[in-house]
């Protein structure tokens, strides 16, 4: 008696894929991009058949990453990425069809090489920010030593830096107070802390909310 040939599973190959449809002039120059488990031709058919329009296939590919893991991704990952990239998609319309004649020079500067200088643009302008609240050489020079400078007979405190007050404060003489010195570090450390995180904070990388 021969036995039942039953397949309880079935291999399925994720794909990304982008077509044309150049009988619709509205969309000259764009390109859908889906996804679909099935054969791809199958597919782009069941969208295109009922309307009875001529498509064209630009080009198709398995949905996975190229890192060797295996792990794959859908047509919502790759709408993101292209948004993200400054590939222009319909205005209004969360929808699937992408504008893909390459990014100008000026997306190409604010959607790439921007947001891959962010980590050390972060760094420049935190520390930069941390090195100007703790300057202390160059106002000491101009305020010739002392926390105060004296403009036409009268004292001016408009050139002295937190650094330059603590300093003042706990050298030894007359104005010596490690009560305040202590205070104006705290004030220094709390300052530096709210500006770099703020500086962190706006440029930081959003993360895109998908559409329903």
């Amino acid at each position: 008696m021969n036995k039942p040939n039953i397949q309880t599973t079935k291999q399925v190959v994720p794909m990304l894929y982008g077509y044309s449809t150049p009988e619709v002039v509205r969309h000259n120059g764009w390109t859908k991009i889906g996804y679909t488990e099935q054969d791809v031709e199958t597919r782009i058919n069941q969208q295109t058949h009922t309307a009875d329009v001529k498509w064209h296939l630009e080009w198709k590919g398995n949905a996975t990453f190229d890192d060797g893991s295996g792990e794959t991704f859908i047509d919502k990952d790759f709408h993101a990425y292209l948004r993200k990239s400054g590939i222009e998609q319909e205005k209004g319309k969360n929808n699937e069809w992408f504008h893909v004649d390459g990014a100008t020079s000026k997306q190409q500067f604010f959607k790439i090489t921007l947001p891959l200088l962010k980590p050390i643009l972060q760094y420049t302008l935190v520390t930069s920010a941390i090195g100007g609240l703790q300057m202390y050489d160059i106002p000491q020079l101009f305020n010739e030593g002392n926390p105060v400078v004296r403009v036409g007979g009268s004292d001016v405190n408009s050139t002295t830096t937190v650094v330059m007050l603590i300093k003042k404060y706990v050298s030894a003489g007359p104005t010596q107070d490690y009560g305040k010195a202590a205070a104006y570090s705290v004030m220094l450390f709390a300052f530096t802390l709210i500006i770099s995180l703020l500086f962190y904070k706006l440029t930081s990388e959003k993360t895109e909310k998908q559409g329903k």
